[in-house]
């Protein structure tokens, strides 16, 4: 499971679907959830949307007494009946998010999801899961960042919070600006793009070629 805002992942133990209604405060294996006055949500809504191969999906928003949106919990319903968490967010004011997506290829089944951040400097962080029978796998974009890297000159990287991950042509583009802008500008793009071409194996990103064009 990601927890984003806390920075760390766990990997949690399939619970009753009440279990994870009953609180929004995560902490780590094996406590998980914290139960107490200030954690109980006001209202909750659960939603499925899709299955990721034979596993219903569903995204479990933690609701205030306004009806906006807290937190937000990507479930997956077990066999069993219970439920395991992949994905959990705290939302921060003016941030939103997107609902779960069921990404469904020839040969795996993904899960996405993306938060929107705001401000000046708004931008997008979007996540990828991969379902099987030995459970759910984070599918970090780190092999083709590296990749991209390689790459470009040393004055220059990718950006990948201007990227694009496209699963018709497997291929994983960003934007590339200068590594250290000068001072007041502290984001640089549009210099020229990388684009990584990859595969998928064993439910990660494997890249297998890339390359570098200038604007």
């Amino acid at each position: 499971m990601v927890i984003e805002a806390k920075d760390w992942t766990d990997s949690p133990s399939p619970h009753p679907l009440t279990y994870f209604q009953s609180s929004h405060c995560v902490d780590r294996a094996p406590k998980e959830r914290r139960v107490d006055a200030t954690c109980k949500p006001d209202h909750t809504s659960l939603t499925q949307v899709g299955f990721s191969g034979k596993w219903p999906v569903y995204d479990l928003k933690y609701l205030n007494d306004s009806g906006e949106v807290d937190a937000k919990s990507v479930l997956i319903r077990m066999p069993s009946g219970e439920f395991r968490e992949v994905f959990y967010r705290d939302y921060n004011d003016g941030d939103s998010t997107t609902d779960t997506a069921v990404i469904k290829l020839e040969k795996a089944s993904l899960l996405y999801s993306r938060y929107d951040i705001a401000g000046n400097l708004g931008f997008s962080l979007e996540y990828f899961f991969s379902i099987d029978a030995s459970g759910n796998k984070v599918m970090r974009l780190d092999p083709l960042i590296n990749a991209g890297q390689r790459q470009l000159p040393a004055e220059l990287v990718a950006n990948p919070l201007m990227s694009d991950v496209d699963f018709h042509d497997f291929t994983w583009t960003a934007t590339v600006g200068l590594a250290d802008p000068p001072l007041p500008v502290r984001v640089t793009c549009c210099l020229g793009k990388v684009t990584v071409k990859f595969r998928i194996e064993r439910g990660a990103f494997v890249p297998v070629g890339a390359s570098y064009k200038e604007n």
